[in-house]
């Protein structure tokens, strides 16, 4: 049984009751747990909150997610590891769910001035990125561009859903592409948690896969931070496009609606992987195709089991750079 609390625990509770009602206006119990915990606990609680607010339930992930995250930070991992788990504990024992939680979390942290921050800080990450972690954070983009149009033209601009995106995905564009092993990408994808991202995994009847959530403000990072190395992208697959051999390797890797190819492009593992394999690896390498990854599906209810199946993609920056030179070859 919870001891009572004395007057003068009742008046401090109180005060701030007040001074929080002041400082945010009327809020749900909610959107006011979630500004109780960012000014307790600063810039952990609202990394913590953004976690717990996308459906992190594990405990050893979310605390994997913290470390990473403030890894290379001034915050002291030690408290900042005890802060997390007493933040997960209030959680639960407020019974706050995450469907909630969710929809208020950019708004909260907007106003206490963390979105900006945590956007200016992934910006910065990815602009001080070597090669091999810009490559990353271009697939990371581009993917998370191709799950946003999927969901948009499927569920509405409101889904939420969009940025969590099948590990394999990121996973498999790198080691085809780059011939990296799986050990090497692993360690690469923590890049992509120190930007901000988050680990988190998946399980149902039907499906379980490992995912990493892009958050808004890291694709909005995304969006600045790649601006340079998206023009090179974008240069390069204009000039390679002027050459008929450049189009057909697309052609052979991918195809599209109307052989225009600027919507979702799909391809057969088996006809890539043992026909134009080399194609494919240049051809991410160039960054014009990236690896979507399905995880299988097991029989559940009335639908059938599905295997995992890889889809061949191009990037979505440079869909209407290739459209356009399909068409031109097809008209001259």
């Amino acid at each position: 049984m919870k001891d009572i609390p004395d007057m003068a625990d009742r008046i401090r509770q109180f005060i701030r009751r007040e001074v929080q009602r002041e400082k945010y206006g009327s809020n749900s119990p909610t959107e006011q747990f979630l500004h109780d915990h960012i000014d307790e606990y600063g810039i952990v609680g609202a990394y913590c909150l953004t976690q717990l607010s996308r459906y992190i339930r594990s405990e050893k992930r979310y605390i994997d997610n913290v470390e990473t995250r403030f890894a290379d930070t001034d915050v002291d991992l030690d408290q900042a590891r005890l802060d997390a788990k007493r933040i997960r504990e209030h959680w639960n024992d407020e019974n706050i769910r995450a469907s909630d939680a969710k929809d208020a979390i950019t708004d909260v942290l907007d106003r206490h001035g963390y979105y900006d921050e945590f956007r200016q800080r992934a910006v910065d990450r990815i602009q001080n990125a070597d090669e091999m972690e810009q490559q990353l954070f271009w697939t990371a983009y581009q993917l998370r561009r191709d799950r946003q149009e999927r969901h948009q033209s499927s569920f509405g601009k409101t889904a939420t859903g969009a940025g969590k995106i099948q590990t394999q995905g990121f996973k498999d564009t790198l080691i085809y592409g780059f011939n990296l092993d799986e050990s090497d990408v692993d360690q690469l994808l923590n890049s992509l948690i120190e930007a901000g991202a988050v680990r988190g995994y998946y399980s149902s009847n039907a499906y379980g896969y490992n995912y990493i959530r892009i958050p808004g403000y890291l694709f909005d990072a995304f969006a600045e931070g790649l601006d340079d190395f998206e023009r090179d992208v974008r240069s390069t697959i204009r000039s390679y496009c002027e050459e008929d051999p450049y189009l057909d390797d697309i052609e052979a890797v991918t195809h599209g609606e109307d052989d225009l190819y600027r919507n979702q492009q799909v391809a057969r593992d088996d006809h890539v992987e043992q026909d134009h394999s080399d194609t494919a690896a240049r051809l991410i390498n160039d960054g014009a195709v990236i690896i979507r990854y399905r995880s299988r599906r097991s029989s559940t209810g009335g639908r059938s089991s599905k295997p995992a199946r890889r889809t061949y993609i191009l990037a979505p920056d440079v869909r209407q750079i290739v459209g356009d030179a399909f068409y031109e070859r097809q008209t001259a």
